[in-house]
């Protein structure tokens, strides 16, 4: 979820999207194979493979947010692209076809037990309700500093209802979780601290005229709010990968979107 809109952004830094708008199919070809054609074919083709996983993996979360990625990036590029349609257009007519053939492609094998997992019954007897309500009992407990972190698994048995034993190590949710075990003051450090650096990405992002960094910066702030949603019904930011990663992406899209050097070129 993370790599596919930073594949997005880096394909719209290095043809510069923006511009393609205007000219002919010829030339757009052009301008696609000067940047490097088999570079390029190879991200685009890695996007709609990775989307493909997603979707057959069966993740509602993830199906959920693939679509959100594509609106998000087609919503940003028309409110920050430039008042002018045309420079928009580049980028809206490669969202579009790229959504198009991952639609096509699912529809031509398959997609009906992922769709199946969409169903209330499945929604109603996987327990992250239950998980959820015994995590906001340990807040409830511990609300300050919470029960130390990585302690979980540990806790969370004292807080199950009766007649319920099931192993858990973690709650299906990032937020719940950390709040458990880093408490109120924890987790304003942990999270307050992310939200100011993607905040200020964005409003430096806003305002930036270099196409490359703009690109890339947005595949970066894109990222880091999808991967945070997810984070809701999920533990991706407890796998040590997932922060690790996490962690880099905030890291570079923050020196992106900051990067001046007479907004020439990376």
């Amino acid at each position: 979820e993370m790599i596919i809109p930073l594949a997005i952004g880096l394909i719209i830094a290095r043809i510069n999207l923006f511009s393609l708008a205007g000219l002919k199919w010829r030339e757009k070809l052009l301008r696609f194979s000067e940047k490097g054609f088999s570079a390029n074919l190879m991200i685009a083709s890695s996007i709609i493979i990775m989307s493909m996983a997603i979707i057959f993996s069966k993740s509602r979360s993830g199906v959920f947010l693939l679509i959100f990625v594509f609106i998000l990036f087609f919503e940003l590029t028309v409110l920050y692209f430039g008042r002018i349609r045309h420079r928009q257009q580049g980028v809206k007519n490669f969202l579009k076809v790229s959504f198009l053939i991952i639609t096509l492609i699912s529809l031509y094998i398959g997609i009906d037990a992922t769709i199946e997992r969409f169903s209330l019954d499945k929604l109603l007897h996987e327990g992250r309700l239950i998980y959820w309500s015994n995590a906001a009992s340990i807040v409830k407990d511990f609300p300050l500093f919470g029960t130390g972190l990585g302690t979980f698994a540990s806790v969370y048995p004292a807080f199950e209802e009766k007649g319920i034993s099931a192993h858990l190590s973690h709650a299906h949710n990032d937020f719940l979780e950390y709040l458990s075990e880093l408490g109120i003051v924890g987790m304003l450090l942990l999270f307050g601290g992310i939200f100011f650096i993607v905040m200020k990405s964005f409003l430096i992002w806003r305002v930036r005229r270099h196409p490359e960094a703009k690109g890339l910066a947005l595949g970066g702030i894109i990222a880091i709010v999808v991967i945070l949603i997810h984070s809701f019904t999920d533990f991706n930011l407890h796998i040590p990968a997932n922060m690790v990663l996490f962690t880099v992406v905030l890291s570079l899209t923050a020196v992106t979107a900051f990067y001046k050097s007479g907004e020439k070129r990376l």
